[in-house]
């Protein structure tokens, strides 16, 4: 087993448990519906988490060539991993007792723990961009350090500003880059 397939299988270990986190968690609002006070905004966040989770995962495809991979290397993208575990955890909802769930309320009230992880996460990739960069080409890299870039644009400005206007803007705009992002991701890594 090469070193890009024992790190590739952790990062699916754990993408896959991130995703079935959030994949759950939608079920149980699906299944609770009748209780359920909906909310688009929160909806387009768990969608980024998604959509990041899938990007990231699909992402490393690209460095199936590497010859050498340093410990601090296969760290980081352990962390990057568990960045992803941690957002789809947070954008979250549980579902408890009998009582109604509100998820306007919830995305008022958790959204600086799971936007800090969309930033954090954001940061860590930009750390990794540069890193890994050189293993495929600089275009690769400035894409995807723009996208990132743009990413935390929007997140930041969900976090910062608390109008309406701005939690949209921020929502749609960080879920349509998410989107793009991993789509972009899963075309690499299919090709």
């Amino acid at each position: 087993m090469s070193v890009f397939e024992f790190v590739l299988g952790l990062l699916s270990i754990v993408g896959s448990l991130a995703i079935t986190h959030l994949v759950t968690g939608v079920a149980q609002l699906i299944r609770h519906r009748k209780r359920v006070k909906f909310s688009l905004l929160q909806l387009l966040w768990m969608l980024s988490a998604f959509s990041i989770t899938v990007g990231n995962w699909a992402e490393n495809w690209e460095y199936r060539s590497l010859a050498a991979w340093p410990a601090w290397s296969i760290l980081l993208n352990i962390l990057s991993g568990v960045g992803n575990y941690l957002i789809c955890y947070l954008v979250t909802p549980e579902i408890e007792g009998d009582g109604p769930i509100d998820l306007v309320d919830f995305q008022a009230r958790e959204r600086n723990s799971y936007l800090g992880a969309f930033i954090g996460l954001g940061l860590l990739s930009l750390a990794l961009n540069p890193i890994f960069g050189a293993a495929a080409d600089f275009q690769g890299w400035f894409r995807d350090s723009l996208l990132v870039f743009v990413a935390l644009f929007f997140a930041i400005l969900a976090l910062l500003v608390k109008a309406k206007w701005a939690q949209w803007i921020g929502a749609a705009g960080f879920a349509a880059v998410s989107i793009y992002f991993m789509v972009l991701a899963t075309n690499v890594a299919t090709s």
